[in-house]
């Protein structure tokens, strides 16, 4: 055990003890950079070499995090990147994966939809009061650009004085619609029976083709993009990004209009109350196809009313059989209808 001398105040000598240190600290750098292959010549430029291919990999694996798990966009870099087959889902920026998710849309000819749709309004105690409205709904649609559909539906509509449930089924093909009420309210009147085929000369149930029609893709070089992280919706690995368009774009982008046609209300841009909208979007990692989307906003006038539209997409062009129904009534029931409906098809003859 080293000992200090003490001064005469009977201490120990500050300075000793620290030269004391230094030494033994400088003696084991020399130690350790004597074991080390550094210190052999020979071996020196491997090492060097080694150490730089070991921060370029570190480097590299950081800038695929922040590009995957962040959505950071990095000029140059992520446009290499995007063109190594292997590398292309790397990068999820939306400058990256925007462009792709609309050309990716527009090539899908069929989609599985669930669709909710809720109107929750508060009125005064002089008017209806409280309203609240939702739909929802499971959608097989094939052939956008000849619309052919099949879907379970229901909607509830209540208030502080009434309040009604529609349940049902729709077909849609060869431009007839057909209907299916298992539950109608008695109070509308209209002398729709239950689980009757009911045939409509023209669709009404339009939201779906508002919601893929392709003239209406929004610009993307005009909107404001937040990536929200990669997360797993029902199985399939996707990433979440806000998309927020202004008041003045929203009316004419698909998901508004399709909420148009199912809520009934026109203009949709004159009653917003907030300046910009946020819709919700998530994208598959794999095929950059929209999986789900979502919007929520209150809307302008003399009562608080919200509304909230979502909906997700699966079984991406899968071969839908859609078959009109063999026998169905008008709504009047004053006129009946026979057909014999194909797969898709849909064709109709009459009877008498």
């Amino acid at each position: 055990m080293a000992k200090f001398a003490k001064d005469k105040t009977g201490t120990d000598n500050v300075e000793d003890v620290v030269e004391v240190k230094v030494q033994e600290k400088k003696s084991l750098a020399n130690r350790l950079y004597s074991k080390s292959a550094f210190s052999n010549k020979e071996q020196r430029p491997k090492v060097i070499i080694s150490t730089i291919v070991l921060l370029l990999f570190v480097i590299v694996v950081a800038l695929f995090f922040v590009m995957y798990n962040f959505g950071t966009y990095i000029p140059g870099v992520s446009t290499v990147v995007d063109k190594v087959p292997i590398l292309s889902n790397l990068d999820r920026s939306a400058q990256n994966i925007l462009p792709k998710t609309a050309t990716s849309e527009q090539n899908v000819t069929g989609y599985h939809f669930n669709v909710d749709f809720a109107l929750n309004s508060q009125g005064s105690s002089t008017t209806s009061g409280n309203i609240a409205q939702s739909f929802s709904g499971n959608v097989d649609f094939s052939n956008p650009k000849n619309i052919q559909l099949q879907s379970l539906l229901s909607e509830k509509i209540s208030s502080s004085k009434s309040a009604f449930n529609i349940d049902g089924k729709v077909i849609q093909t060869n431009n007839k619609m057909y209907l299916n009420f298992s539950k109608f309210p008695s109070v509308l009147n209209t002398g729709i029976k239950l689980n009757q085929w009911v045939t409509l000369p023209k669709p009404q149930f339009n939201f779906l083709e508002d919601l893929t029609n392709e003239s209406n893709m929004p610009n993307i070089n005009t909107l404001q993009v937040a990536m929200k992280g990669n997360e797993i919706l029902n199985g399939t690995s996707v990433t979440k990004y806000e998309v927020t368009y202004p008041k003045a774009d929203f009316s004419s982008i698909n998901l508004s209009k399709a909420l148009e046609s199912l809520s009934g209300m026109s203009n949709m841009q004159s009653i917003i109350s907030s300046k910009t909208i946020t819709v919700d979007e998530w994208v598959g990692v794999a095929d950059n196809k929209i999986y789900q989307e979502s919007v929520k906003f209150s809307v302008a006038g003399q009562t608080p009313t919200t509304l909230y539209f979502g909906i997700s997409m699966s079984s991406f062009n899968s071969p839908f059989s859609i078959t009109a129904p063999s026998k169905t009534t008008t709504v009047s029931g004053s006129k009946s209808t026979s057909s014999s409906g194909s797969s898709g098809s849909g064709s109709t003859s009459s009877k008498k």
